[in-house]
């Protein structure tokens, strides 16, 4: 679906770069919550639904950046859903890959 959106507006002639990040974190930042924490089991089928109504609401709730730069800057720096989402996108970045202090297993 996503694919076929961001189709759509390059055919229109229509910038994509945006979508394309905002696609990527809300992606990141969803795996990250599904991922079973200790103990976890399989995935429920409510806590998938929860999970990705959760971060759709999230990107939704960022301000319009269609205004002038200096208001979308302004918005931006306010908004607390947005740095929520920055705070998120951080974690689930960091989760991918073990911190380099950390020491390795070798077999």
């Amino acid at each position: 679906v996503v694919s076929s959106a961001v189709c759509l507006l390059e055919l229109c002639s229509l910038e994509t770069e945006m979508l394309r990040v905002d696609v990527q974190a809300a992606r990141r930042i969803y795996e990250h919550h599904m991922q079973p924490g200790p103990g976890g089991g399989p995935e429920d089928g409510d806590r998938t639904r929860a999970a990705a109504a959760s971060v759709i609401e999230l990107f939704l709730s960022f301000p319009d950046v269609q205004a002038s730069p200096s208001r979308a800057a302004e918005a931006a720096i306010n908004s607390g859903h947005l740095l929520t989402a920055l705070r998120m996108l951080e974690e689930s970045t960091w989760a991918l890959d073990p911190h380099p202090s950390a020491p390795s297993v070798s077999s």
